[in-house]
């Protein structure tokens, strides 16, 4: 009879998570004083939650029991082989995969990391008592102990990564609520309402991506003369004929104060195709703004005007101080003839051709300023648990 393996080691593929590796490691490091802590030589993990805090790997289970165990030198996840290789390009440090020949291959897969005769910290609130059982039996600790409250006070803790990751997935959730809302009409079916969200969701999370192209290609003098804007008390927006979505991101990341887009026309839950507001190129940019000077009571003529191109001239030609910024060969002639002040700048990339206007507005007559922390610290390393172990 052929011996067949009760585990193996399958690592193929690029690996994909959703934080960097620092902070997996940050997070183990806290793990691992919980452990010295309390004398802890290997923690058994087999919830969702803990698995997925601790190597990034998100398991379902059909069934099959899946673990993760994190001794002082190690990090290992525990799969079937059901997942093939997922396992290892979904979590952060090693991954065994145990085989079905045998019963209970799977402990034997987590004894090959821990040993016998270890003190074993585990989950006590999810361990099954068939699991503990048989955790018992194979693992023969000298010593047990729950190693859940603490797991959960650490995870409690976020990091500066986790949070960036919430605050991203409520902006995502907040854009497809709005969509949801917007959508809602009687007799419409609950899906396509649904959908409208999803749609709404899906071109969201496209925005990072689109703009990791754009931001390297902005011009860094045009940023500090908006930043200095803002120091001066006027507020920034930024008029684009590329959609809200992108506008509004866009000024997000830029610490503006709004943007104006392109705004869809949602039929039944559907994009039409078609603009549900005046397109913002040429004339209808210039009214656009307008009706945003309007809203927020901004005097235009007291206000700065940026653009790189003839199109927008009726924008340029609203606002009291137009500014040509390296301007396409019409534009330069008609700033000659107006007196309109022209900037040139190192061209350090290509030019952002998504973007039309940087439009740049004095808000007269209020109170207060904007304040905008332009060349902030990079952000601390995520907390790690110190609190000592509660027995």
């Amino acid at each position: 009879m052929t011996n067949r393996p009760e585990q193996y080691r399958f690592h193929q593929g690029d690996r994909v998570l959703p934080f960097a590796a620092e902070e997996y490691d940050a997070r183990l490091a806290g793990l691992r004083e919980l452990m010295e802590m309390q004398g802890i030589d290997a923690c058994v993990f087999t919830s969702m939650h803990s698995i997925a805090y601790y190597s990034g790997f998100l398991y379902c289970s059909f069934g099959r029991p899946y673990g993760l165990v994190v001794t002082s030198t190690q990090s290992v996840t525990i799969s079937a082989g059901i997942d093939a290789g997922q396992p290892w390009r979904r979590c952060h440090g090693d991954n065994i995969t145990y085989t079905d020949w045998a019963r209970d291959n799977y402990w034997r897969a987590v004894l090959s990391v821990t040993g016998e005769g270890k003190v074993i910290g585990c989950e006590a609130d999810h361990l099954t008592l068939v699991q503990s059982e048989k955790l018992n039996a194979f693992l023969k600790p000298s010593r047990g102990v729950d190693i859940s409250k603490g797991a959960m006070e650490q995870r409690m803790m976020k990091s500066a990564a986790e949070i960036a990751l919430i605050r991203h997935g409520a902006g995502v959730a907040d854009v497809g609520g709005f969509a949801i809302r917007e959508a809602v009409k009687a007799g419409l079916r609950e899906i396509d309402i649904a959908m409208a969200g999803r749609d709404a969701m899906e071109l969201r999370r496209m925005m990072p991506e689109v703009l990791a192209g754009v931001l390297p290609r902005l011009y860094p003098q045009m940023l500090q003369i908006a930043y200095d804007h803002q120091d001066a008390g006027r507020k920034v927006y930024i008029a684009t004929a590329s959609s809200q979505i992108v506008a509004e991101m866009l000024s997000d990341v830029l610490g503006f104060d709004g943007g104006i887009g392109a705004v869809p026309e949602i039929v039944d839950g559907k994009m039409t195709g078609r603009d549900a507001d005046l397109f913002p190129y040429r004339d209808g940019k210039a009214q656009r703004m307008i009706e945003l000077a309007e809203r927020e009571g901004i005097d235009l003529a007291a206000s700065y005007g940026y653009s790189d191109s003839e199109s927008d001239l009726p924008m340029l030609r609203l606002v009291g101080h137009a500014v040509a910024v390296n301007p396409d060969s019409e534009l330069e002639a008609i700033a000659a003839e107006e007196g309109w002040e022209v900037m040139r700048f190192d061209q350090l990339g290509r030019k952002l051709l998504a973007l039309g206007a940087l439009a740049l507005m004095g808000l007269v007559g209020t109170a207060g300023r904007t304040v905008v922390v332009r060349r902030a610290a990079a952000p601390p390393a995520g907390p790690r648990l110190r609190t000592p172990w509660k027995r």
